[in-house]
C-alpha cells in the first residue's frame, strides 16, 4: 500500500478547473481579486461551524467572538452559523469568562482537561453541526467578510482546503478594543500583508511562497521550496490552524486531528497532508483574513514541541493511509468533555445589520493598493500604482518600490533606471541598491551587481539580507538553485544562480544551469 507521501507526490494542486467553475457562476475570481471579491454576493445555503480552541485565552477570546458576532455572515445567516469554543483546561479564567458572555451568536462552549490544540479541535469538530468547519484561533479577529468568503467558495467548488491569512496587531491597539471592534472590522483592509507565507520572516528568497508557486497551483506533486531559513516548505505547510476551512465530511474522512501531536506545531500540517491525499486542493483565499493579537508564547517549550512534532510528521507521512479504527480520534474526543453549554443569542440582542456592500472601501491607486498588488504577483499593475504614489511615500521610497515591482515583472532595464535614481536622490536610499544589484545580475552584469551589493554592505554591514547575499557559501546557493530548477521553480533557481555568478563570474556550471532555466522560462512564456 502506498504511503501518504507517495500519494501526495501523485496529486496535482492545479485547481484551474475550479477557478473556471467559480468564475462562470459568480463572475468573479476564486483567488486573484481579493479586494473586489466581497462585492460578489449570492444566497448561501451551506451552514458553518467555527471551531475555536482556547487555552489561557482570557485576554483575547471576547474580542475574537465580538468580531464573529458582527461579521457579514452572522448578520445575514445567523441561523446557519454555529461557534464552538473548546476550553482546553485553562487556568486563567477563560472558562468563567465564556460563561459570562452573551454574544448574539449560536454559541457552544465545552471544557476539557488540558491536552493540546489537536484534542480541543477534535472535540469541537465532533459536536459541530455545520457543513463547513472553520478553524480559528482564539487570538484572531476575523475581518467582516471572512466567514462569508470561505463559505461561498465551498458552496460552489465543494471539497477543498481553503487557506486564510493573517497579520499581527498589538493587543493594546485602539482599533481592536472592545467598544470599537464592530465598527472597525467593517472597514478593515485585507490583513495578509505581513503573513509569512507572503512576506517570509527570514532575509533572502523566496520571499513570497504564494506567488512563487502560482498561488499554490504549482505546489502539488510533492514539490517544495527551499527557504532562506534552510527549511524545505511543501504544500501541506501552507495550512495554518489560525484560519482555514474544510467540509465537515472531509474532516471526518481524515479523522480530524492526529492527537499524537502534542504541544505546538505541525498538527495542522498533518491535516493538510491527509486532506491532499484524499484529493482536496489547497487554495489560498486572500479575502479571508484576520488580525492575530500578539502575545507571549503560552508554552515555554514551544520550539522543542515543534521539533518533536516535525519529526513525528515526517514519520507519519511515510505510513500508508489506513481505515479508521472503531475508536477513532473524533469518537474518543467526546469522552474528555467535562462541561458543555449551548447558548442561544440573547432575545433582546441588538445586532447591527447592513447589506455589507456599503462597508467596502475600495483602495485607491496608491501605495496601499500597490502593496496588495505586489504581494499578489501583479507586478506591472503594482509598478504603475507606485509610480502614482509619490506624495504618500516620498519620491525616493516610491521609486524604490516601483523599481522592485519592475524587477519582479522582469522589466530589468527599466528597473535599473528607476532604482539608480532612487539611490541617487534619496541620500543613499540603500534598499534600492539591493534591488539594483538583483536587476543588474538578471541582465548579466554580474560585476556591476557585485559592486553595488558591496556598496550596500559598506553602508549597512549588519543588514541580514546583504549578509545572506554576500556571505552565503556559493556552493549552497548553487545546490539550492538546482533543487528549485528540478521542481520547476526556475524563477527561484535564476536568483540563486545569478547571485553565485555575481560572486564567481566565470563559474561555468552555474552559467550553464542559469542558461537552462532561462530557456525553460522563455519556452513557457511563448506557450502561455
Amino acid at each position: 500500500m502506498k504511503s501518504t507521501l507517495e500519494i501526495i507526490r501523485e496529486r496535482s494542486n492545479d485547481y484551474e478547473a475550479l477557478e473556471e467553475t467559480y468564475r462562470s457562476i459568480t463572475g468573479s475570481e476564486l483567488v486573484t481579486e481579493p479586494l473586489d471579491s466581497p462585492r460578489f454576493v449570492f444566497p448561501l445555503t451551506l451552514s458553518a461551524s467555527i471551531v475555536i480552541p482556547a487555552w489561557n485565552a482570557s485576554h483575547t477570546i471576547e474580542k475574537c467572538l465580538l468580531a464573529i458576532e458582527h461579521s457579514s455572515f452572522n448578520e445575514k445567516y445567523s441561523k446557519l452559523l454555529q461557534v464552538v469554543v473548546v476550553d482546553d483546561g485553562s487556568v486563567d479564567g477563560t472558562w468563567e469568562l465564556l460563561l459570562s458572555l452573551r454574544p448574539s451568536l449560536n454559541l457552544t462552549i465545552l471544557r476539557q482537561s488540558h491536552h493540546s490544540r489537536a484534542h480541543a479541535m477534535n472535540a469541537g469538530i465532533k459536536i459541530s453541526r455545520g457543513d463547513v468547519i472553520i478553524s480559528c484561533d482564539s487570538d484572531m479577529i476575523l475581518s467582516y467578510h471572512t466567514i462569508e468568503e470561505l463559505v461561498k467558495r465551498h458552496q460552489i467548488i465543494g471539497k477543498a482546503v481553503l487557506v486564510g491569512f493573517r497579520s499581527d496587531i498589538d493587543a493594546y491597539d485602539p482599533r481592536i478594543q472592545r467598544d470599537v471592534i464592530a465598527g472597525y472590522i467593517k472597514h478593515m483592509e485585507p490583513a495578509f500583508l505581513r503573513d509569512n507565507r507572503l512576506s517570509f520572516d527570514w532575509p533572502g528568497w523566496p520571499e513570497n511562497m504564494c506567488t512563487e508557486t502560482e498561488h499554490f497551483r504549482a505546489f502539488g506533486n510533492g514539490r517544495r521550496l527551499w527557504m532562506p531559513s534552510g527549511e524545505a516548505w511543501g504544500l501541506s505547510r501552507m495550512v495554518y490552524g489560525a484560519l482555514f476551512s474544510m467540509l465537515k465530511s472531509e474532516f471526518i474522512l481524515v479523522d480530524g486531528y492526529d492527537e499524537d501531536f502534542r504541544g505546538w506545531g505541525w498538527e495542522d500540517t498533518m491535516v493538510g497532508a491527509r486532506a491532499v491525499a484524499l484529493g482536496n486542493y489547497i487554495i489560498p483565499v486572500y479575502s479571508a483574513t484576520g488580525l492575530h493579537i500578539s502575545h507571549k508564547g503560552r508554552s515555554q517549550n514551544k520550539w522543542l514541541e515543534a521539533a518533536r512534532n516535525r519529526r513525528l510528521y515526517q514519520t507519519k507521512i511515510q505510513m500508508p493511509p489506513q481505515e479508521l479504527p472503531p475508536n477513532s480520534f473524533l469518537e474518543r474526543s467526546l469522552d474528555r468533555i467535562i462541561e458543555r453549554y449551548d447558548l442561544a443569542p440573547e432575545s433582546n440582542g441588538q445586532r447591527l445589520r447592513s447589506d455589507g456592500l456599503n462597508t467596502l472601501k475600495r483602495l485607491n491607486l496608491s501605495s496601499s493598493r500597490a502593496n496588495y498588488l505586489y504581494l499578489l504577483g501583479k507586478y506591472d499593475e503594482a509598478a504603475e500604482a507606485y509610480a502614482n504614489g509619490f506624495t504618500e511615500l516620498g519620491r525616493p521610497a516610491s521609486l524604490y518600490h516601483q523599481g522592485r515591482a519592475l524587477r519582479a515583472a522582469q522589466r530589468y532595464d527599466e528597473a535599473v533606471v528607476v532604482l539608480t535614481e532612487s539611490a541617487r536622490i534619496g541620500q543613499r536610499y540603500v534598499r534600492s541598491l539591493v534591488e539594483l544589484g538583483f536587476s543588474l545580475a538578471a541582465i548579466g552584469k554580474f560585476n556591476e551587481a557585485h559592486r553595488v551589493m558591496e556598496e550596500f554592505y559598506q553602508i549597512e554591514p549588519r543588514d541580514r539580507l546583504i549578509r545572506f547575499i554576500l556571505k552565503s557559501p556559493p556552493y549552497k546557493l548553487f545546490r539550492r538553485g538546482l533543487r528549485h530548477a528540478s521542481q520547476g521553480f526556475h524563477r527561484m533557481a535564476l536568483r540563486d544562480f545569478e547571485i553565485v555568478l555575481m560572486r564567481q563570474v566565470d563559474d561555468r556550471k552555474t552559467r550553464l544551469a542559469r542558461l537552462k532555466s532561462l530557456e525553460f522560462l522563455s519556452a513557457k512564456a511563448l506557450h502561455d
